[in-house]
Order: C-alpha cells, then sequence, then structure tokens
C-alpha cells in the first residue's frame, strides 16, 4: 500500500498540506499518516518549566487525533495521527523513512532560516523519502494535467523522477527538458535513456528538448 506521511504544521482544515494531501491520498490509494512535529531546538530549553510545557504541546497535539480521523474519513482514506517531538529535521527525516512520500509546505520567508540552513534542506540531504513541497497559501486539490520534468542526469534528478512516477501516469502530457551532458564521451557515463525507461513504466513523454 503506498505511504504517505502529511506533515501538519497548521493543524486546520484549510491547511495547505491538509487541503492538497488528503485528497492525493484518495486518488493514490494511500494510507495517510498526519503528523505534527513539536519542535526542540537550544532556546526550547531556556523556557521556564520547559518539560511541563512540552509535554502539554504534546498532549493538546495527540487530541487532535479525532480530527484527523474525521478528516480521512471524509476524504475515503485510511489513515492516522503520530505526534513526534525533537528536532524538526530528525524527527521528519526518521519518521519518513518509511513513507513512500512525504508532503509538507515550503518555509516560510519569515522563518528567518538562510537559504539552504532550514530543516527541510536537512531532511532532503539525510535520505529520507522524497518531498513534495506545497506552497503555503495552496487551497485546492492538485491536479496533473501536463506536468514538465527539468531533467540534468544527476543522481538527484533520478531519485526525484522515480518518486514523481505516480503523478506522471496520472498526467494527460509530460514534457522532458533535458540538459544532461557527457562530460567525457566514453570515460563518464553515458546519458540514461529516460525516454525509454519513462515508456516502459507507463508515461508518454510529449517532447524531449
Amino acid at each position: 500500500m503506498y505511504d504517505l506521511i502529511l506533515h501538519v504544521d497548521d493543524m486546520r482544515d484549510d491547511a495547505a498540506v491538509v487541503v492538497a494531501g488528503l485528497p492525493l491520498a484518495h486518488a493514490f490509494g494511500a494510507f495517510a499518516t498526519g503528523l505534527h512535529v513539536i519542535d526542540i531546538v537550544p532556546s526550547t530549553l531556556a523556557i521556564p518549566d520547559v518539560a511541563a510545557v512540552l509535554a502539554q504541546a504534546e498532549i493538546e497535539a495527540s487530541a487532535m487525533a479525532t480530527w484527523w480521523s474525521e478528516l480521512c474519513g471524509r476524504h475515503h482514506v485510511e489513515g492516522t495521527w503520530e505526534v513526534g517531538r525533537g528536532p524538526y529535521a530528525s524527527v521528519l527525516a526518521h519518521r519518513s523513512c518509511l513513507a513512500d512520500l512525504t508532503v509538507s509546505t515550503l518555509p516560510s520567508l519569515e522563518t528567518g532560516y538562510m537559504q539552504g540552513f532550514d530543516y527541510l534542506t536537512h531532511v532532503l540531504l539525510s535520505g529520507a523519502s522524497p518531498m513534495l513541497l506545497l506552497p503555503m497559501d495552496t487551497q485546492r486539490a492538485l491536479k496533473f494535467r501536463n506536468v514538465t520534468v527539468a531533467w540534468n542526469g544527476s543522481l538527484e534528478a533520478v531519485r526525484a523522477l522515480r518518486a514523481a512516477l505516480p503523478f506522471l501516469r496520472q498526467a494527460a502530457s509530460v514534457t522532458v527538458w533535458d540538459g544532461s551532458v557527457e562530460l567525457l564521451p566514453g570515460l563518464s557515463p553515458a546519458r540514461l535513456p529516460i525516454h525509454d525507461w519513462l515508456r516502459r513504466e507507463g508515461v508518454e513523454t510529449a517532447a524531449i528538448h
């Protein structure tokens, strides 16, 4: 069974991950695990009575299990609710190792993180599951009609393409923009036969440029 982790930071019906993630789980016949992370950073330890504060936050987040169950029922998907406590990157990366795909939102510009040092970057570099990142203002289910693949032949591109296969199979058209090159013909690896591989996987590409 396809397994989705929906990283629910904002526990509301109109949150981007809820609005787009649960219809996605239904479309794929996936099991939807809602995961809320109670972040712990060094500054957290300076909070008075920090243990009690974190315990209360975990109790309140765990109480949202009924809310999640009702949402899953509304979208006709199986699912469960989990709460993790610890550094965002560690908790999300560790839990998503058992998922086929993790759905989360793009970091806000107001978080104060330098580009490349936000928690999502750390998760992506950890080798956990592939991630689908949504704009925070997403307000409707995703429609995979016309999909464009930016391809450079790297290992990262291969991993992303394999993870995107369920989306590509649903698309009406798929266009691949191929920027891969053979740096040292005869010495470096040859260009990957992406077009043939996609066709064997049930994806017809509209064009390769």
